[in-house]
């Protein structure tokens, strides 16, 4: 089975299980509703019977190259299920999909579209359910992706999106190239997310480096000077804790993800089904962890603590996704700059371990399928005078975040996909990531023997995930 690059995985067998899986804290890291077109390289995010058409529907590309499609279904009405209303902020985007584009849909398709808001629970725990009874609660659905791979696809929940579209045509250019492979599993894709703009990496107080003649961390990155040696060095330097002054602080999800990844390591191995909490890379990252306890602020924090003791120059450096960086900036409250996380001494280029992504799924049962991907699509679609121009992918929200293009430059580099890990932390059924954390960073247990202690546990559930 190949999980891609980047794999995902959730089993839904027994919806009791999968609750107990899933309900432990997001740690902050529960990405929003997509308010964006797929067009639009925006940092927002958005973006049965079992028959299978093996052949890939026939469709009429326009001479630029765009996906284009032409039917009639006949005034069916077609359900986009979203976890938070599309329309909330009644941007000039959101408000030309509401007046313009979905009334445009529905009259060249004969369709009525429904663009309808679900609660994440109930989508959670009714959507297999609504599916195994032969009537789909949404003919497209925006799932947190840690609720369904695999589960929902080994127990055949939601459609293989590529055995209805041709992704090697002009369809598959509006998938994100990261997370076509992240929910890819046995070669096909099973979720939809136009491109984003995402990553994790470490926000910096400028102005605190100054004061303690410490030069700018770029500066290490240029000199290939920035390790694990060098953020120690950093943190002891800058930490006063009777001054409640730490050198580094985030949410321990975001820093055993990153850390970890930056040696090396993950949770598991998805090519080869295999849990890696045993791994001598994985063991190592969090073992620097545990060793950096004493000049980092990570017990009880979570995104908005963080932000909160980060501009009150609590923090000097701190784990930080593109959205923390963006309130940031919009705060203004420090004169902040941009690196990965240091390299570790198993590891060989800069890495960002990003969270479950949540996705557009179709569900098993639906009809038409490529219709109502095209659909979705074309719904999020604006035209050319609401698009700005950018010389690269990114480039407009990246300058609203950073104020200097080094640290553009390093954001640039961790959404490439050699440098890209997505976290298969949350996709274990019986095994809870935060579990694992706090034994190592809370209670001090040593790395290894917290390993060793759960390993089992995790290869358990990757074994009947993926039903080996």
């Amino acid at each position: 089975m190949r999980f891609a690059k980047k794999g995902f995985s959730l089993l839904l067998i027994v919806v009791m299980v999968l609750v107990a899986a899933c309900s432990g804290g997001n740690g902050g890291n529960s990405d929003p509703e997509p308010t964006t077109p797929p067009t639009q390289t925006e940092s927002n995010d958005n973006n049965g019977g079992e028959k299978v058409n093996e052949e890939s529907p026939k469709e009429e590309p326009v001479a630029d190259g765009k996906w284009e499609m032409d039917f009639d279904l006949g005034g069916r009405t077609i359900k986009f299920l979203h976890q938070s209303d599309p329309y909330r902020n009644e941007t000039p985007e959101q408000l030309y999909m509401r007046d313009v584009k979905v009334p445009e849909l529905e009259k060249k398709h004969n369709v009525k579209i429904e663009n309808i808001v679900e609660t994440r629970g109930n989508m959670f725990e009714n959507l297999a359910s609504s599916v195994l009874a032969g009537e789909p609660m949404g003919d497209a659905v925006y799932i947190d992706t840690r609720w369904g791979f695999p589960g929902w696809i080994t127990g055949k929940i939601i459609e293989p999106i590529d055995q209805y579209v041709d992704l090697n045509g002009p369809a598959g250019a509006v998938f994100d190239p990261l997370l076509k492979g992240f929910a890819t599993i046995d070669n096909h894709v099973y979720a939809y997310h136009a491109p984003k703009v995402d990553f994790i990496g470490l926000v910096y107080n400028r102005t605190m480096l100054q004061e303690h003649g410490i030069k700018d961390l770029h500066e290490y990155v240029k000199e290939g000077n920035w390790t694990w040696d060098t953020f120690r060095e950093i943190v002891t330097k800058v930490t006063n804790t009777q001054a409640g002054i730490y050198g580094y602080g985030g949410t321990a999800l975001y820093s055993g993800n990153n850390f970890i990844a930056s040696n090396g390591g993950n949770y598991v191995d998805y090519e080869a089904k295999k849990e890696m909490m045993s791994d001598p890379r994985t063991i190592e990252a969090t073992a620097f962890m545990q060793e950096m306890l004493p000049y980092s602020l990570i017990n009880e924090i979570n995104n908005e603590s963080m932000k909160t003791h980060f501009n009150a120059g609590e923090m000097m450096m701190a784990s930080a996704s593109v959205a923390d960086a963006a309130s940031l900036r919009e705060t203004g409250a420090v004169d902040f700059g941009f690196v990965h996380f240091p390299v570790g001494p198993s590891g060989d280029i800069p890495r960002t371990m990003s969270t479950p992504p949540q996705m557009w799924s179709i569900p098993v049962g639906v009809e038409d399928p490529e219709k109502v991907l095209y659909l979705l699509y074309k719904m999020y679609e604006l035209p050319e005078d609401m698009i700005i121009p950018e010389d690269y992918f990114g480039q407009n929200n990246l300058e609203k975040i950073f104020a200097y293009e080094e640290d553009i430059a390093e954001a640039k580099q961790l959404m490439n996909s050699a440098n890209y890990v997505l976290s298969y932390s949350e996709f274990v059924p019986g095994w809870n990531v935060y579990e694992f954390l706090n034994q190592i960073l809370l209670e001090g247990t040593a790395p290894a023997t917290v390993a060793e202690s759960q390993r089992q546990l995790m290869q358990t559930g990757l074994d009947e995930a993926f039903k080996k």
